[in-house]
């Protein structure tokens, strides 16, 4: 269907309701031999929705990966995302590539109105060739939505997405801005029309433009078993004729595996699961330890761990040592982990919360407790996460 098409079609969906609506798209599809660009993946046929983007880039190892996380190159149109979107509070990073593609990982956190909810991110995906260009976007926002998991204007999902857009896919592609706004608007209003009238849901839509093909859908997964209600987060994911089918993956420079790490930790006390030997948890102190992985259980991506605060019984500052960790964090190679627990017990000291490159590493603590919540001497708890995520929405 073309954009004149979609265009005159459009003001139908606020002049009839919801059963009307399908009815008369169904009509104009069978008398145009166009199909619709949106649909339901519970009302248009069963299987999972094929979201733009290779099929699945990390089936196969891809060949001489580099894992050392840099500073965003400034090179080419994949540089006008990153500087946009740090511009606008997000810390980015190179955080591995190969011959071929750069994954560039970007992150902000969102203010809470509570001190005590997890934290929230919303985080975006960048994949480009080594020479800048624009591959893959996917853009991912929090889907805790509970009372005072966010505050003021960031509990609307779609003006956050607007506004990360804004700073990242229209600075780049400003020409398209309108056109997939008006996609975002489409995608709500008939799946308020939908949701009202009792139809099946979750709601997407897709749409060729000059530089990308883009997608727009309810919630994170579009299979014919999914289903959302109220007002999920939308799901934004562009791609251009730049894709690879494989991407690189794995953060060898940073982390080990986890059965190398898995003698240490058992020596101290943590119970390592199967011949894996993930996850690994310490009852006494109510710890576990999350590995994620690619191409298998031998291949680190991330691990992720909470480790507790507050003193010794004589007063002291509470350790690593003193926290199940007597021989420190066994799952980082030599190269970054004498940096990465410095930064640590650095940051278990003065509760300021860190995300950053550490000795060619990923680092995010993200302490539990505000600032000056704890007694001077104190460690403050927090969730260590070491390592880049693979692209969001493809299994390793």
């Amino acid at each position: 269907m073309t954009r004149g098409i979609q265009r005159a079609v459009r003001p139908l969906l606020m002049v009839v309701g919801s059963l009307s609506l399908l009815t008369v798209l169904s009509s104009y599809s069978s008398a145009t031999g166009d199909s619709w660009p949106f649909g339901s993946p519970m009302s248009d046929g069963p299987g999972t929705v094929q979201l733009p983007g290779p099929a699945d880039p990390y089936s196969k190892e891809s060949t001489a990966t580099d894992s050392v996380v840099r500073p965003v190159s400034t090179e080419g149109d994949a540089a006008v995302l990153s500087e946009g979107l740090q511009e606008g509070g997000f810390f980015c990073a190179q955080v591995r590539s190969d011959p071929a593609s750069r994954q560039t990982w970007c992150r902000a956190t969102e203010p809470t109105l509570s001190t005590i909810e997890p934290i929230q991110a919303t985080t975006v995906d960048i994949v480009s060739t080594t020479e800048g260009d624009v591959q893959y976007v996917r853009i991912n926002l929090p889907t805790d939505r509970r009372p005072g998991a966010l505050a003021g204007e960031f509990r609307d999902p779609d003006a956050r997405l607007i506004e990360v857009l804004g700073a990242s896919v229209f600075r780049l592609w400003p020409a398209e801005a309108q056109e997939v706004s008006d996609l975002i608007d489409e995608v709500r209003n008939r799946s308020h029309q939908e949701g009202e009238a009792g139809l099946p849901r979750p709601r997407w839509a897709k749409l060729d433009a000059q530089h990308a093909e883009y997608f727009i859908g309810e919630g994170t997964y579009f299979s014919n078993s999914a289903t959302v209600s109220g007002r999920p987060p939308l799901t934004f994911v562009a791609a251009t004729d730049q894709l690879v089918n494989t991407w690189p993956s794995g953060s060898q420079h940073a982390l080990t595996s986890a059965v190398a790490a898995a003698p240490s930790l058992e020596a101290s006390g943590w119970d390592c699961n199967g011949e894996i030997e993930m996850p690994c948890t310490r009852v006494a102190t109510n710890q576990q330890i999350d590995y994620s992985t690619v191409g298998g259980f031998e291949r680190l991506v991330t691990v992720s761990l909470f480790i507790g605060g507050g003193n010794t019984s004589d007063g002291s500052f509470r350790t690593l040592a003193d926290s199940g960790l007597p021989e420190g964090l066994p799952f980082l190679t030599e190269t970054a982990r004498p940096a990465v627990e410095t930064k640590l017990e650095e940051i278990r000291s003065s509760g300021k919360a860190y995300i950053g490159v550490v000795a060619g590493a990923l680092v995010i603590i993200d302490p539990s407790q505000p600032v000056s919540s704890m007694p001077e001497g104190s460690a403050y708890p927090v969730q260590l996460t070491v390592g880049a995520p693979l692209v969001t929405g493809f299994p390793g």
